[in-house]
């Protein structure tokens, strides 16, 4: 939970950005975003299909056991974060994949401790998909919460670093949040939830 005395300084979402599914694997908003960086007021004009940098900047870094960015294939679910820095720049995080058997099972914690990331812990546990790795120095203004079907995976972008999907028999590969198959429920953000969604 966060406590508004914990904001001092902060890196804060103050404005809803209207945020939408852009036409492949972008972001649009509706409205200008007022976002604070180090408590330092900051806005970012509406986007029509703005291309995120992909964060963690380590190509093929690893977070929670899967190297990122990562394609989904069939029936798979995926939290991406959208967030901004002070330049205004436009960042896009990947949380872990899980499968669909995965979605309503307890995310256990790392050695049966609680999990600063997803919020969940490996008595109680927490029902959903992982969120991203927090990352310093950038505001959360979106999230897209990424559901493929049997038939469908999602391709990310070549210029996220991710690999050209691996042929699945039965499976086609779409480009954009919005795809055959691909169903995207976008949440708006002032900062990182505090459990999975």
């Amino acid at each position: 939970m966060l406590n508004l005395s914990e904001t001092n300084g902060g890196y804060l979402g103050l404005s809803s950005a209207g945020a939408s599914a852009g036409t492949t694997t972008t972001l649009t908003t509706a409205n200008t975003v007022t976002y604070a960086v180090n408590g330092i007021l900051k806005t970012l004009a509406a986007q029509t299909n703005a291309a995120g940098t992909f964060l963690p900047s380590a190509v093929g870094s690893t977070y929670q056991g899967q190297i990122v960015p990562k394609n989904l294939i069939n029936s798979q679910k995926c939290n991406f974060i959208w967030a901004l820095d002070y330049s205004g720049t436009i960042y896009i995080l990947q949380g872990a994949i899980v499968t669909a058997d995965q979605i309503s099972a307890p995310i256990p914690a790392p050695q049966g401790q609680a999990d600063p990331v997803s919020n969940a812990g490996a008595v109680s546990g927490v029902s959903g998909t992982s969120l991203p790795q927090a990352v310093a120095g950038i505001v959360p203004i979106a999230l897209f919460n990424v559901t493929t079907n049997a038939a469908n995976g999602l391709q990310l972008p070549s210029a996220w670093g991710a690999p050209t999907a691996a042929a699945i028999s039965g499976v086609t590969f779409q480009t954009a949040w919005g795809g055959t198959g691909i169903t995207t429920v976008v949440y708006n953000l002032f900062n990182y939830p505090s459990n999975p969604i």
